[in-house]
């Protein structure tokens, strides 16, 4: 299992479009830099930005419904990502990637890079993807 390093990313605040630890990450944002540190380079999603949701609100669940993504279920390593849809959404609007066996890794529009417990987050997992340079 392929495993990264990510502390240092711990605090980083959040910044729409935010591409990098010195402007910040948005959720996106910090997907790119961790894939980057698995050593997998994902494409930047065109159409992504502060207004996505409401522009296009879709724009997650086409981009990780092809390839290079591919569905997976448990038990999930270090670079799924998890497509979430909270309860006030329509649609998904918010990813998260998985760092260890119960943990996973995100940027907080509110806050700032931080990681939780996969456990906490579970009731709200639409869907998991993996990327197909990452499948055994």
């Amino acid at each position: 299992m392929r495993t990264f390093e990510y502390n240092d990313l711990i605090g980083v605040k959040w910044h729409a479009g935010g591409r990098s630890t010195a402007e910040g990450f948005d959720c996106w944002g910090i997907m790119l830099e961790c894939a980057r540190r698995l050593g997998v380079e994902i494409p930047d999603v065109q159409g992504y930005d502060e207004d996505w949701e409401e522009q296009n609100p879709r724009l997650i669940l086409d981009y990780m419904a092809r390839p290079p993504w591919v569905e997976v279920t448990s038990p999930h390593q270090p670079g799924d990502l998890f497509v979430i849809k909270w309860p006030k959404c329509a649609v998904p609007t918010h990813l998260v990637m998985v760092v260890d066996r119960t943990r996973y890794i995100h940027a907080h529009k509110e806050r700032c890079v931080e990681t939780g417990r996969i456990s906490r987050l579970a009731p709200f997992i639409f869907a998991a993807v993996r990327h197909e340079a990452l499948v055994c």
